[in-house]
């Protein structure tokens, strides 16, 4: 009787243990599909978010995106566990779709690596106006500078490493090239302003001006002077502060 009850309760033992190497399976089975569906939304979200930016805001491609960001979130809202995935599959087509290194991906998802202020740096050195009186092509880069540092400044702002390593030596970036209502760079969007919302004067008995209104009227050495170095002064000095905000990370 004892031998029979032995073998009934190995075969039990045996049916349990298939049971769950099943159940496991299936399991893993689901994970890999979710994981899947991540990579295809986030791949999505991510595509149309590069496509919207490069659109200049035509609003078909910005609503594209809207959708592809709201579609990832609910999905991360009835799937909380697969968070961890999600940075994963972000840090995969970031390096698909910008370029960006491992140095810059590690700072982008909360570990601090010097290297990875160096493009940043390298970047904004290039955005710098020449010291003079306003030109024609001065005025004509100037909005181009503006553009990329605010896409610049919010790229660093929204890098968790370099964030993490700012607070730890009590540092922060005060930059004044973004949208304001009334006075200098009154633009109706950060990344998309041309020379009519680049506003410059107020200063040397001028009245505030269009930096298209002052490239029309370089012909009076006052004008130009005082314009350009309103101008390379405004744009060098946010780059500047941030340039040495950074560099200040690099040294502990």
């Amino acid at each position: 009787m004892r031998r029979i009850d032995k073998k009934l309760n190995m075969m039990k033992a045996n049916l349990l243990a298939e049971s769950r190497y099943l159940e496991s399976k299936g399991l893993i089975k689901e994970e890999e599909y979710l994981r899947g569906d991540l990579h295809t939304l986030i791949g999505t979200e991510m595509r149309a978010e590069k496509i919207a930016d490069n659109s200049n805001g035509a609003e078909h491609h910005v609503a594209a995106y809207e959708a592809a960001a709201k579609a990832t979130k609910e999905f991360l809202r009835q799937h909380p566990e697969m968070r961890d995935a999600a940075e994963e599959i972000e840090a995969h087509f970031s390096k698909k779709l910008y370029g960006l290194d491992e140095n810059r991906l590690s700072s982008l998802f909360g570990g601090f690596k010097k290297e990875s202020v160096y493009p940043y740096i390298k970047d904004l050195e290039e955005l710098k106006l020449p010291k003079g009186p306003l030109t024609i092509k001065m005025a004509q880069n100037a909005p181009n500078s503006v553009n990329k540092c605010n896409q610049i400044f919010d790229a660093i702002k929204a890098d968790k490493g370099i964030i993490k390593k700012m607070e730890k030596k009590g540092l922060s970036l005060k930059t004044t090239l973004g949208t304001v209502e009334y006075g200098i760079n009154r633009a109706s969007d950060n990344y998309n302003s041309d020379m009519n919302d680049l506003y410059l004067g107020n200063v040397g008995g001028l009245y505030t001006k269009t930096l298209e209104f002052w490239s029309r009227n370089i012909d009076d050495a006052e004008v130009a002077n005082t314009i350009g170095k309103q101008l390379s002064g405004w744009i060098n000095g946010n780059i500047n502060h941030v340039i040495e905000v950074l560099t200040s990370l690099t040294k502990d």
